[in-house]
């Protein structure tokens, strides 16, 4: 195993999976012993300096369907592997070739489509003597960037924290930190340590392409972010997206820095949807959302959604939604679009109180 994992797959696991090598493959190292393995063998097998205790036995055994399944043993549990498997053989730690996929037979893929976007993506490595080189894709990086999972009292954090987990067990919760979003943000660049970026998973965002936190960057001097699809609009962008920021330009950003890190400093969008962002998940959640963004927008040269915000809204409390974005104009309009009054939106405090006015009362 080159990542020291433990692999468990009953013999009857390649009979549910289609499994394609390139023709100058010759064997995948590890993988086609482990394939072997499952040939000459019925039952389950296990391969790998991992044990499997009684009770794990059990509950895979048990689990539905388990025999079409193959399971990985991986920093202290099981995971089930679900979804489609890229081989790889990497010529550094920053560029990796595909040699090989195996997909489900009763999972629906586009074969057209490039495979790193393919959904629930896993990838795993194989042995780098086994093959000759022949392609290149700069879209993996073996030694990924830490991933946190930021969260301040959002109803739905504990749901998305609990799905982030699953998809990436090393991620790290940053949690109500004093001192607001810019104390947050230098914690969570310290907790970096020396890694050039760091992934943040905002409270609301349920995880859809987990394969993003294998993105590399080209070196510039950015923050890049992933699009969300919101899902109390449909509006698929940046907004409440997924960030891979740059760890030294967060250090530098001033607590000053205005509506959002993203807009003090250079940042590139990426148009891969890898969340789908809930935030409606109480009147005041949903209010305070809208209102923050539509600030932002309304003092943003592009305010082509704005719109949208301000009159289109579905699922629970939408029209708390439909308020905030109208109530951001209004408060827009009264300070003049002062960029400094405007700032009081990023204040819980001073949403709060907003709020609970009385015309806010329900």
């Amino acid at each position: 195993m080159l990542n020291n994992e433990t692999w468990l797959a009953h013999s009857h696991f390649q009979n549910f999976y289609d499994i394609h090598l390139k023709p100058w493959v010759k064997n995948l190292g590890w993988v086609s012993e482990l394939l072997d393995h499952l040939k000459r063998n019925s039952g389950w097998v296990v391969m790998g300096p991992a044990k499997i205790g009684l009770i794990d036995y059990i509950d895979i055994v048990e689990a539905e369907d388990s025999f079409k399944k193959i399971y990985c043993y991986h920093g202290g549990t099981w995971k089930h592997i679900y979804g489609p498997i890229l081989f790889v053989f990497r010529k550094t730690h920053s560029e990796a070739h595909i040699v090989g996929y195996a997909i489900p037979k009763d999972y629906q893929v586009d074969l057209e489509a490039d495979p790193w976007t393919w959904d629930n993506l896993t990838i795993i490595d194989c042995d780098p003597e086994a093959a000759t080189f022949v392609a290149r894709t700069p879209m993996v990086d073996k030694k990924t960037y830490p991933v946190f999972f930021l969260s301040n009292g959002e109803t739905n954090a504990e749901v998305n924290w609990n799905r982030l987990l699953h998809v990436h067990p090393h991620a790290i919760r940053v949690d109500r930190v004093p001192g607001g979003r810019h104390a947050a943000f230098m914690k969570m660049a310290e907790l970096a340590g020396d890694s050039p970026r760091f992934f943040v998973v905002t409270a609301k965002n349920w995880v859809t392409k987990p394969e993003i936190f294998h993105y590399t960057s080209s070196g510039d001097s950015n923050h890049i972010v992933f699009g969300a699809k919101n899902m109390s609009n449909g509006l698929e962008n940046g907004h409440m997206g997924i960030v891979l920021y740059d760890t030294e330009m967060v250090k530098k950003t001033p607590k000053d820095f205005g509506l959002d890190f993203t807009q003090w400093n250079k940042t590139t969008y990426v148009p891969i949807i890898a969340s789908e962002a809930t935030f409606a998940t109480t009147p005041f959640e949903a209010w305070r959302t809208a209102f923050r963004e539509c600030v932002k927008l309304g003092l943003a040269k592009d305010q082509s959604v704005l719109p949208i915000w301000e009159n289109y809204a579905y699922g629970p409390f939408s029209d708390s939604v439909l308020l905030g974005a109208r109530e951001a104009k209004e408060f827009l309009q009264q300070c003049d679009y002062d960029e400094e009054i405007a700032q009081h939106s990023e204040d819980w405090d001073w949403l709060k109180q907003v709020w609970f006015t009385p015309r806010h009362s329900h």
